[in-house]
């Protein structure tokens, strides 16, 4: 029923903005939404209209938030305004800081990345001069500059894809149609795509989804075009995902070597008697390759893959992270590891009852369990999952299941021997992958080294330290307190812990964690670096970058994909699969191992080891699939940073426990009391914050430690002081 000429434009996943354009009587003001009702009928509802009536129209949507730019009809005054769409009949239209420049042409917008994107085309009095392209980043009033397409634009024609990308339109047709641009928002590059076979010029982009998993995985472009007199054609173009990257040369690599975990697991099961073994493997592990295990555990598919993407979209402020962490690594390494090793426990918990109550073990063990198979086993499956379903062409839900079932199977023949031999392995593959992929990177830019260094210096890459006293925001002064309060991430997490419980001594605990040390820092500065070295190889060939095929967290399996040799990119590719596999394995294990040992045996008299064992493989069953079923459930959404994600969860869900230990370890007077006041209190507090401000993830597991360690603490002094011996319990030596 619209009859509308020059109207621009915009869309969600369901809904179609059309906003204003010009009737017989002149300019319109008004606003439509058109969406598909359940019957598949067209609904077109009329929203609040413009408070002014504007030319060279475009219009944007990002969440809910509707964006208007244009001209007023003398020309004299540019406007931009924004939408709650959430009141959308009622609300009210705000104006927002307008674009600079002195050109009145043809304006089109875009949001992507934390950031609207505005374009206007220059009009001299010789006739269009160019496009120039502006950026407005949220929270900010002032528009920056960005590097100029390289034709004349179209009117309202862009399209915000994937999660750094941004589709263009030419102005004007030839015999081959309408040329198309992609902008990517992070390397500041532009590259042609090609042309649309069009006949008339092209009016606007936009999305049109196809309900598969996860959603951003399948998007087709609508593509509504100017007709003559009033209203619009629409074409449907189908923008094509190309897949496939992989020979069968690299299926056979990733089949050979998934296949030898499982043998590891065979090898080791023969060599199995009893939950001694399965639990803490005899208590035999050398500590050197405990030390790898600690490392692939608490990083492996997220640093490969989550840290470069994080380096390669913003700087390096991350990496200062495990630098701060290196302060409390002697403390953790000297006095905390060895001082619960000593004590021959099975699960880390059992030193919290020996030291408050039985209470509190069983209380953190289920926060635990909780944690990881709700949060850890389930972000690193999905997360190597989406981005090798983009570089072999295997879909994302076969990714998870595949990963799942290999995990479950040798885990369940080998148990903590197989776990900590499999991640020795994916650390030795996935560095060297790592390494390899840096030296073809640099081999690949002029200049080598030096002209890299040059190329991320000017791009403002290579920023490791931000100084602002601020919380919002991935500071220096959030990662130090990070580092400050996660002394305990290791004594508090038994996946960590029942690593070090299989060493023969606490010297040899202490030791393993020292060489994990010794992996962390080279490995977070191989993967950052790899991360802006990316960010330059990309910068330095637009056109090998393809925004139909990844997102951010899949910037390496791609680079694997596309640009390593035969035979190399599927055995790194399956490194990645298994080192989400040893994270996964180790969750499993130690949640088998906390169940058996923190509730079946201790509360059930007089069980045998037989029994013990055999619920323990079955719960690890169990475990691997609801771990996987929540992996796949997690697959219906995107997540822009999956590793803020995960810190999120564990401040969220396990923070409170860190400040457990810290009571039991640092100080004589608290009590299980005061430490279950602590724990609540720390979460309640911390999901507040949470709902309530603007705080960052990483600032989660810093508020959660440190409200339960001074709340635990001043409750303690309204209950007994803890009775009997705490030698051996805390770090202060007890007559």
């Amino acid at each position: 029923d619209l009859a509308l000429a020059d109207a621009s434009f915009a869309s969600n996943e369901t809904t179609l903005y059309i906003v204003g354009g010009r009737t017989s009587d002149g300019l319109s003001k008004a606003i439509f939404s058109v969406t598909l009702d359940d019957g598949g009928e067209i609904k077109q509802t009329e929203l609040t209209e413009l408070p002014v009536a504007l030319k060279g129209l475009s219009a944007t949507v990002n969440g809910s938030t509707l964006y208007v730019a244009g001209a007023t009809n003398d020309g004299n005054e540019k406007k931009i305004l924004s939408l709650d769409l959430k009141d959308s009949s009622s609300g009210e239209w705000e104006e927002m800081t307008v674009w600079p420049g002195e050109g009145q042409g043809a304006t089109l917008m875009a949001y992507q990345q934390g950031s609207l994107f505005l374009t206007q085309t220059i009009v001299s009095k010789e006739g269009v001069a160019g496009t120039v392209l502006y950026r407005l980043k949220d929270g900010e009033t002032e528009w920056s500059s960005c590097s100029a397409p390289p034709a004349v634009l179209g009117v309202g024609a862009a399209l915000s894809i994937r999660q750094s990308f941004i589709i263009f339109g030419a102005a004007g047709i030839d015999q081959e149609g309408v040329e198309l641009f992609t902008y990517n928002t992070i390397t500041d590059e532009w590259v042609s795509v090609g042309k649309a076979a069009l006949d008339q010029d092209l009016r606007a982009i936009m999305p049109w989804y196809v309900k598969k998993s996860p959603p951003e995985t399948d998007v087709t472009g609508v593509v509504v075009v100017q007709g003559s007199g009033e209203g619009a054609t629409v074409v449907l173009i189908e923008l094509v995902v190309a897949k496939g990257m992989f020979a069968w040369v690299d299926y056979t690599v990733v089949i050979i070597y998934l296949g030898s975990m499982i043998l590891i697991g065979l090898y080791f099961s023969k060599r199995e008697k009893g939950t001694e073994d399965f639990f803490v493997g005899g208590r035999k592990m050398p500590w050197w390759a405990v030390g790898f295990s600690l490392y692939a555990t608490g990083t492996s598919a997220i640093s490969f893959m989550a840290l470069p993407a994080i380096s390669f979209r913003e700087n390096l402020v991350f990496l200062s992270g495990p630098l701060f962490g290196l302060v409390g690594i002697v403390v953790v390494a000297f006095y905390m590891v060895p001082m619960i090793r000593r004590l021959n426990v099975t699960t880390t918990y059992e030193y919290l009852e020996a030291r408050f109550h039985p209470s509190v073990r069983v209380l953190c063990s289920i926060i635990s369990i909780a944690f990881q198979v709700g949060g850890r086993m389930s972000v690193v499956l999905y997360l190597p999952a989406l981005a090798l379903s983009a570089v072999t062409g295997i879909d994302v839900i076969s990714s998870i299941i595949v990963m799942g079932i290999i995990a479950t199977v040798y885990t369940v023949l080998g148990g903590i021997k197989a776990v900590i031999w499999t991640d020795v392995v994916q650390v030795v593959v996935l560095l060297g992958g790592a390494f390899l992929c840096l030296v073809i990177i640099l081999s690949h830019i002029d200049g080598g080294i030096a002209g890299a260094w040059n190329i991320a210096v000017a791009s403002d890459k290579v920023k490791m330290f931000d100084w602002r006293w601020e919380f919002a925001a991935p500071t220096a002064w959030v990662f130090l307190l990070l580092a400050i309060v996660d002394i305990t991430a290791i004594p508090r997490d038994q996946v960590m812990m029942q690593r070090i419980l299989s060493t023969k001594s606490d010297k040899a605990a202490g030791r393993s964690v020292i060489m994990m040390a010794l992996i962390v820092i080279p490995g977070s500065l191989l993967f950052f670096g790899l991360g802006t070295a990316l960010f330059v190889f990309y910068k330095s060939n637009p056109a090998e970058l393809s925004p139909l095929l990844i997102n951010n967290d899949s910037m390496v399996p791609f680079f694997i994909a596309s640009q390593l040799p035969v035979g190399i990119t599927g055995l790194i590719i399956a490194a990645l699969f298994a080192a989400s596999m040893s994270t996964l394995d180790s969750s499993m294990n130690s949640v088998a191992t906390l169940v058996t040992v923190d509730f079946y045996k201790r509360f059930k008299k007089g069980v045998t080891d037989e029994s013990c064992l055999r619920l323990a493989k079955w719960i690890t069953v169990l475990v691997g699939v609801i771990g996987t079923g929540i992996a796949l459930y997690m697959s219906r959404f995107d997540l822009m940073s999956l590793y803020v994600t995960f810190m999120g969860l564990m401040g969220l869900i396990g923070g409170g426990v860190g400040g457990v230990y810290m009571l039991g370890m640092f100080s004589r007077r608290a009590n299980w009391q005061g430490v279950w006041i602590g724990a609540i209190f720390s979460l309640v507090l911390t999901l507040v914050i949470r709902q309530s401000t603007d705080v960052h993830a990483l600032m989660y597991l810093p508020i959660s430690v440190v409200s339960c360690l001074i709340v635990g603490y001043i409750t303690s002094f309204a209950f007994p002081a803890p009775q009997g011996s705490l030698k051996g319990l805390t770090v202060f030596k007890e007559n």
